[in-house]
């Protein structure tokens, strides 16, 4: 069945197949719940969603102290955006046609610097990467190590796949 990255399983979707040639993409559930079977969705235009899952990031005034960890439906899209919402539902329309809930954050893959496992920097959360910008460093964790290193896959792939280069008063993306 085909059907659109927002409708696919909702514990982690990994559309990874493809990612920057507009082929056939590929999504398999992962965790507990999600039924364990494939499905497939064509994965194109610049919003196309190339990673979606449940992550915690934290958050609060005082990021310093890494502990107000708080649950957040994240996207990394192939124009080379990570969003996140409150609810996995919030980032889909109401309505076909509608447009869905404006994100409560957004991360431009432009901006990071660095990605890494960040474990021994968040003792009381597991499977955490840490995000670096010139503004501020992201601290996220995922259910398990399998999702965490595939959200810093997708994000290393991601940065080197949206270099982009002037030509002609044209950007190009590859």
């Amino acid at each position: 069945l085909a059907r659109p990255a927002s409708q696919l399983g909702t514990r982690f979707q990994l559309l990874s197949a493809g990612v920057g040639d507009g082929g056939e993409a590929s999504a398999s559930g992962s965790g507990s719940g999600s039924g364990g079977g494939e499905e497939s969705t064509r994965a194109s235009g610049e919003d196309a969603v190339v990673l979606a899952s449940y992550l915690f990031k934290v958050g609060g005034k005082d990021r310093r102290t890494i502990g107000n960890w708080q649950k957040r439906w994240f996207q990394i899209r192939r124009d080379g955006t990570i969003l996140y919402w409150r609810k996995e539902k919030d980032s889909r329309p109401a309505e076909p046609g509608e447009p869905h809930k404006p994100p409560l954050g957004e991360i431009p893959l432009s901006t990071i610097s660095q990605v890494s496992a960040a474990d021994e920097y968040t003792k009381k959360k597991k499977h955490s990467l840490m995000l670096v910008t010139q503004t501020r460093t992201w601290w996220l964790a995922a259910a398990n190590a399998e999702l965490r290193d595939s959200w810093m896959r997708e994000i290393q792939l991601l940065k080197l796949q949206t270099l982009t280069v002037r030509k002609g008063g044209r950007s190009n993306t590859f």
